[in-house]
Formats: C-alpha cells, sequence, structure tokens
C-alpha cells in the first residue's frame, strides 16, 4: 500500500445530500460521475427457495434469486421485474413496488420491494361416480364464513374461488330398482388452501359382485397429472392420470403402482400399494407423490459473453449464461468460477452462496458476477475506490473531523460536506490519517459526507452523522 502524501488540491464540486425519513440521502458531485445504489428486498417465498427477478438497465440485465444489493450502478433509469415462482406445489405471483427507479445526482440510493404471495382463494374438485344412468343425487357442501351450497352430483365439477378453510362434503343416497345407492365420500372434510386444489371423492355403489377403488393423486405441483395403474384381482389394468374413482374392479386385492412423474424440472415418486376390493364396498387410497430431486438456479451476470468453461459446477457442468439445471440429486454442489479475458480486459469472478445445497423439492439459487479489473495489455489501469473512514460520534473540542484513507495506487484527496455545503479539502498525512478543521460547527446533530478521490478517479463515499456538544 502505497503511502499518501500532502494535502491535495480541491476540484471545484457541488454536492447536495437530502435525508429522507427512512435514513436514504443523495449526493451530487459536479466533476466526478456519481454511481448509484439499488437493494432489491424480496421477501414472501418459503425458506430455500429461489425468486426470479430482473434488474435491466438499457442494454444490461441482472437476474437476481433473493435480496441482493447493486453497487456501483450508473445513473439512469432501472426496471425491476420478477416472475411467478412455484414452490411447494403452488403458485406464488410477485408483487413489485416501484418497478422502474430513475437514479440521478440528487438521488442515489433506492429501494425496491419484491413481494410474493399465494393467490387469495383455493379450489375443490368434486369427483362423482357410480350414479346410474337416468338418475340424480344432490351433493351438500358447507364451509368458513357460513358457506353452503347444493350441487348436483352426477359429473365431476371444480368449485373456484372458495376462501380457505374446512369444508364438509355430503351425499344424499338415492334409490334404483329397489336398491339403495349410499355414498361413499373420501377426503371430507377437506381443508382448501390458498393456491391449491382440494379434492373429494363421492362414489355410488351399485352391483355387489364388483367393487369400487377412490384414488386421491396427491403431491404433486398445482395442475399436474399423476401416472397411476391400478390392477385388479383379475389382471384387469386401468390407468388414471387425475384423483377419481374406478368402478367394476374385480373383488380382491388390487395393485396401485404410480411412476415417476417429472415436473417443473423435478421428478416425483410415490410409493407402489396394494389394496383389499370387497363387495360393493368402497376402497380408498392416497397415492402422494414427494419430490425427490431438486434445481439449482445459477444467475450469471457479465457485460460480454462468458467463455466456455468459466463457470463450472460440481459434476462437470459447464455454464455461460443465467441457467436453471433440473432434476438434481439432493445434496450439496460447489460453483467455481475463474478469470477470464476479452476485448484486451481481464475479467474477474465473484461467486455468491455456493456452496449451495439443492434440496427434494425446492430450487436453490447461486450468483456468478464478472467485472473487468484490467485494461488492455500493455496498460495498468486503476479501477479499486479508496479505502474511507470517519470517525462519528461527539466531535471534539478542537472542532476536528478525522478518519483514515488508504489506496492501492497512489494519492487520495479527502474532501467534507454537510448539506450543500463544501467544507473543504482535509489534510492527508503521510500514515493515511485525515482531518479537517470545522471550528464553526453547529452545536447538535449534524450530517457529514466525506469523498475519498484517487488520481484515477475511483471514488468512495462515506455519510455519517456527529454530535457537537455545547462549551462548558
Amino acid at each position: 500500500m502505497n503511502a499518501i502524501k500532502g494535502t491535495l488540491s480541491l476540484v471545484g464540486l457541488t454536492l447536495a445530500l437530502s435525508a429522507c425519513g427512512n435514513g436514504t440521502g443523495s449526493v451530487s458531485i459536479i466533476g466526478v460521475e456519481p454511481r448509484a445504489e439499488l437493494t432489491v428486498d424480496v421477501r414472501g417465498l418459503p425458506v430455500g427457495e429461489s425468486a426470479d427477478v430482473s434488474v435491466s438497465h438499457r442494454d444490461r440485465t441482472f437476474t437476481l434469486t433473493g435480496t441482493r444489493v447493486l453497487q456501483d450502478l450508473p445513473l439512469g433509469a432501472y426496471d425491476v421485474t420478477a416472475r411467478t415462482v412455484m414452490a411447494d406445489g403452488a403458485p406464488y405471483h410477485p408483487v413489485v413496488e416501484r418497478g422502474r427507479v430513475t437514479f440521478t445526482e440528487q438521488d442515489l440510493r433506492a429501494t425496491v420491494k419484491v413481494t410474493y404471495d399465494l393467490p387469495l382463494t383455493g379450489k375443490l374438485t368434486l369427483n362423482v361416480a357410480g350414479v346410474p344412468a337416468g338418475e340424480a343425487t344432490a351433493l351438500q357442501i358447507t364451509g368458513p364464513n357460513g358457506f353452503k351450497r347444493d350441487l348436483s352430483g352426477v359429473a365431476t365439477q371444480t368449485l373456484e374461488n372458495l376462501a380457505p378453510g374446512e369444508y364438509n362434503v355430503t351425499a344424499s343416497p338415492l334409490r334404483f330398482e329397489n336398491f339403495t345407492y349410499p355414498a361413499a365420500i373420501q377426503g371430507s372434510p377437506v381443508v382448501v388452501q390458498r393456491g391449491r386444489t382440494g379434492v373429494v371423492n363421492v362414489a355410488f355403489a351399485r352391483d355387489p359382485r364388483f367393487g369400487h377403488l377412490a384414488v386421491r393423486v396427491l403431491g404433486l405441483p398445482e395442475g399436474t397429472p399423476g401416472d397411476v395403474k391400478v390392477t385388479d384381482a383379475g389382471g384387469s389394468t386401468r390407468e388414471l392420470k387425475l384423483s377419481g374413482i374406478l368402478t367394476d374392479l374385480a373383488q380382491g386385492d388390487a395393485q396401485v403402482t404410480p411412476a415417476d412423474v417429472k415436473a417443473g424440472g423435478m421428478t416425483y415418486r410415490a410409493p407402489a400399494s396394494v389394496v383389499p376390493v370387497v363387495g360393493a364396498d368402497v376402497a380408498s387410497v392416497d397415492v402422494t407423490y414427494a419430490a425427490v430431486t431438486g434445481r439449482l438456479r445459477v444467475a450469471v451476470n457479465s457485460p460480454v459473453p462468458v467463455p466456455a468453461g468459466t463457470v463450472v459446477i460440481t459434476g462437470n457442468q459447464d455454464v455461460q449464461e443465467t441457467t436453471t439445471l433440473d432434476d438434481l440429486t439432493p445434496g450439496t454442489y460447489d460453483v467455481t468460477a475463474r478469470p477470464f479475458t476479452a476485448g484486451g480486459w481481464t475479467y474477474m469472478p465473484e461467486v455468491t452462496g455456493a456452496p449451495v445445497t439443492v434440496r427434494a423439492g425446492s430450487t436453490a439459487g447461486t450468483e456468478v458476477t464478472f467485472r473487468p479489473q484490467a485494461a488492455q495489455p500493455g496498460l495498468n489501469v486503476d479501477v479499486t475506490a479508496p479505502h474511507l473512514t470517519l470517525e462519528t460520534g461527539v466531535l471534539g473540542a478542537d472542532r476536528t473531523l478525522r478518519g483514515r484513507v488508504s489506496d492501492d495506487r497512489g494519492a487520495v484527496r479527502v474532501t467534507v460536506f454537510t448539506g450543500s455545503v463544501n467544507l473543504g479539502e482535509a489534510t492527508v498525512t503521510a500514515d493515511g490519517t485525515w482531518s479537517l478543521g470545522w471550528p464553526d460547527a453547529p452545536f447538535g446533530p449534524v450530517d457529514v459526507t466525506v469523498v475519498a478521490t484517487d488520481d484515477a478517479g475511483n471514488q468512495t463515499r462515506v455519510h455519517g452523522r456527529l454530535t457537537t456538544n455545547l462549551p462548558d
């Protein structure tokens, strides 16, 4: 680290600092290009789930998988967008508060909130089977907040826009050819959840020589069909994609064999089972799928194309752009990135969130960001900003502001501002200590901004509050 020498001349600068209730402010310095800071606050998703958020500025887009602070941004307009995420089999819809942010010299910091949430209502599917042709019956549904509805019970139907809560389904028995057909109801009471579909099966037994089997297909993402085969005691095989009731099965043990289902980049699996089917009774079985693989979203942010082999995931998976890796075995995955050269510039990687744990049923996230660190061959360009501190608290009796500054290349100018007033350029000693007298400092708390600028024009700003006490 080179020693910093002397007191440096002040370039004509003008700064405007406006403090807001949330603690943000802005600094504008003529002759120095200011940089902005954008905080994207993502909330509402289950723990371990990856968001899908983009921040766009001109021809540059950042892809984010969670809360992130983007720093050193050029001034201008930034658009923040987010897309629906499937988590635990249900859709989480995003709401972006303040989707466009425009940074100016008077407004250099902003926060955009992205809030994910489930739909406010759910659905209930009623599967009905076994009603003799030409006959009719009725279903009675009761639920929260005094909900009550009578429905024709001759066909499968789905009730939408239901308030979350517990629903009870009953069915009136029917008479046909001097026989009573009572209803066997599976899954009632049922809890309807936001963004999800509850299932109730209603079956009417009709022939004592055969039985029925009510099957509920559970655990798959909303709208994803299952893949279930049921073989009865007589060797007849039926296929079932959704929850429903299989009628006229031979009496005896029925073999229920689910096949793996792929949905949303993951594999779901359910165990096989054996269900006794007896007489005119309605047997029931739940085929419950669960994810056995997970996903990994790798967000690659680079101002230029990334060469092959630069970003590698455990298992030698090569990633050159933002990618979601599907059907990964649960476990820990490492993400490595190496520097690369393009157009005479060297781009250095920064990996965030690695190693990363991939869990079954979840999409984990990690980010790789490349930044230029060296110039064209033969040149040595400084792109590193100085390190700067400010001593806050009570201003001493000598009314002098102090701190430390350092830079890896050479001299640094330190200038101090309060509000729109330039207090002057500080004295920097060889050991990196800077100081500036302020004999007419006002009594009470006061906000100051310190700006350190190196010879290459790189800047660091520090904001702080000091208190000046009344003299004894």
